[in-house]
């Protein structure tokens, strides 16, 4: 009887919670081409975040929703580059290439033959 009982504590401490459940899809990132977020400093006005923008060519997709802009390159420069550029801006809080979440593609199996 203590044998079972140790078994299931071990049982329950060994399998994480919510082990029973089915899997969920796993997601992956999708990055946008020439597309940034950009979070500016609470203190950054109107006129920073239109200067820093117009300064790094890029045109406002989305935002300013408290202090954060999307913004796509009109030049067609990497978001990468774009990033690293825009924070070193003494306005910009944070700077990264916007990504977006799509649902992974199914594994592929591969079908194995039964020896004769």
């Amino acid at each position: 009887m203590r044998k079972a009982a140790l078994l299931a504590v071990l049982a329950a401490w060994v399998l994480p919670a919510g082990a029973t459940e089915a899997p969920r899809a796993p997601f992956q990132k999708v990055f946008v081409p020439d597309t940034v977020r950009v979070q500016f400093f609470p203190w950054a006005g109107p006129e920073h975040v239109q200067a820093v923008l117009e300064e790094h060519g890029l045109v406002p997709v989305g935002g300013p929703a408290a202090g954060l802009v999307v913004a796509r390159s009109s030049t067609g420069r990497n978001a990468w580059s774009l990033a690293a550029s825009l924070n070193r801006s003494p306005f910009v809080d944070w700077a990264v290439p916007r990504y977006v979440l799509r649902p992974a593609p199914p594994p592929s199996f591969v079908r194995v033959r039964p020896r004769p």
